[in-house]
């Protein structure tokens, strides 16, 4: 298993574990399991993922906290992944509409990440809750 395989089983596993959703976002990482010489099957898959709107550099996961905040998570292997253009340019779009982008390199990378984002009390990310708020919002989940 690929290294950035485990880490997104990590990372999807803990995140639902915290009550957050998950959505694989990646479709065309399962190019991986088609044979490189049949290149009839990979280009139709391709061209049907095209055609059904997958956009070039995508996120590998969406997640929604249980607050209803969402944030395309981007998952590199350690400190070797480097984003390429088109996900650098998916960054740059998601961010410049107010969306929440965050690259995950390590488990503790994702803990970090969801401590500082169940701290945010609402939609907008401007106020954290109080503690009587998230035992309130708790309970309601």
């Amino acid at each position: 298993m690929k290294p950035e395989h485990t880490l997104s089983c990590q990372v999807t596993k803990y995140l639902r574990m915290r009550g957050y959703i998950t959505a694989d976002s990646d479709v065309m990482s399962a190019l991986k399991y088609l044979p490189v010489h049949n290149d009839r099957d990979r280009s139709m898959f391709v061209n049907s993922r095209k055609a059904m709107g997958y956009t070039l550099g995508q996120s590998d996961l969406i997640v929604i906290n249980k607050y209803g905040r969402v944030t395309y998570l981007e998952l590199k292997n350690g400190k070797t992944g480097t984003q390429s253009d088109n996900q650098k340019y998916f960054e740059q779009e998601i961010k410049f509409r107010g969306g929440n982008y965050e690259i995950i390199r390590t488990l503790d990378d994702c803990i970090n990440f969801v401590n500082k984002d169940l701290d945010i009390g609402n939609n907008d990310g401007s106020a954290a809750c109080s503690p009587a708020q998230k035992r309130s919002l708790l309970l309601r989940t």
